[in-house]
């Protein structure tokens, strides 16, 4: 098992295989994404808001679509991208479509799991928040509202190290 984020990779949506190097030394969330989710619309608003005003302080966004719950995401990953994009005028960084879950689940959540003691990812949207170093800083699940990550990101924009002492945010 991978000691580090950065040592994983993930396959973007043009097929390439991207290291995940490229986020040392940002503040990155990394999201399992849904497009007809109940909780679509104001994820992708809110993190859409948290990425335009923070981007240029070192904040990026890894988002992968996934259809494990309820097959609520069944768009091909690029198009998944293309709507967001058109949709919410976001463009983070999106992969292709994985499992988080069970045996097929892509190792970075499979990584991020075991960091965090869950044992599954709940549902659609859930955020995993890592700071500069690498270190996950916290878990925010599915309902909870990304503009609430707001302190947090900052605190971690502000510092390369900081972690939070508290139970995920589920």
């Amino acid at each position: 098992m991978a000691t580090s984020i950065y040592q994983h990779s993930a396959v973007d949506t043009t097929g390439q295989s991207v290291e995940f190097t490229k986020y040392t030394g940002k503040v990155l969330i990394v999201v399992n994404v849904a497009s007809e989710c109940g909780l679509t619309k104001p994820n992708y608003k809110q993190l859409s808001e948290l990425y335009k005003k923070y981007r240029n302080r070192g904040l990026d966004i890894a988002a992968f679509p996934c259809n494990q719950f309820k097959n609520q995401e069944p768009l091909p990953a690029l198009k998944v991208k293309n709507n967001v994009s058109y949709k919410y005028h976001f463009k983070p960084d999106f992969y292709e479509k994985i499992d988080v879950n069970g045996d097929n689940a892509h190792p970075i959540f499979k990584y991020l799991k075991e960091k965090t003691n869950l044992r599954n990812v709940k549902w659609n949207f859930t955020k995993f928040l890592i700071n500069r170093q690498g270190d996950i800083i916290d878990v925010f699940g599915p309902t909870f509202q990304p503009k609430n990550m707001e302190d947090d990101i900052v605190k971690a924009l502000e510092t390369t190290d900081y972690v939070k002492d508290k139970k995920a945010k589920l």
